[in-house]
């Protein structure tokens, strides 16, 4: 995948020809990364982001080799997150209290499905069970 995009970064577009040349032929590319962890931190329980975005983002991330979508999903703020186990806590904690502010188990699936597509790594950050003024909201006993 890391080769792709390092071959991209070598072609330009060329207005003549109306496609992407490479200027120098034969080339040798030597080309390692130096972390192994390049990643992108998002928290959406601070700042809720739709799911096309993400997927825009975990795209731009392929394109510059980042290989880690660390995603804080879950904090004091919000709870964005549907459980199956206590749906009262998104019910509750989620921005506005409504689904669309509340990312499904489908959602993060397809997230986590995207990032394993390109070669992105999606950790998902839960804090729990600190953290949450959600537990309050929904449980006030």
């Amino acid at each position: 995948a890391n080769a792709i995009a390092t071959l991209a970064q070598t072609l330009r577009f060329d207005t003549d020809l109306q496609s992407m040349v490479a200027d120098v032929v034969p080339m040798s590319i030597e080309d390692s990364p130096a972390f192994e962890w390049r990643g992108v931190m998002l928290d959406t329980s601070r700042h809720f982001v739709p799911v096309s975005q993400l997927m825009s983002i975990i795209d731009a991330m392929a394109a510059a080799k980042l290989n880690v979508f660390h995603w804080h999903i879950v904090d004091s703020p919000s709870f964005p997150m549907a459980s199956a186990a206590y749906p009262e806590l998104s019910r509750e904690g989620s921005w506005s209290r409504s689904n669309d502010t509340i990312y499904s188990q489908n959602d993060i699936a397809a997230v986590v499905a995207h990032g394993t597509t390109r070669f992105v790594q999606v950790v998902v950050e839960v804090d729990t069970p600190a953290h949450t003024l959600a537990v309050a909201r929904s449980h006030p006993e």
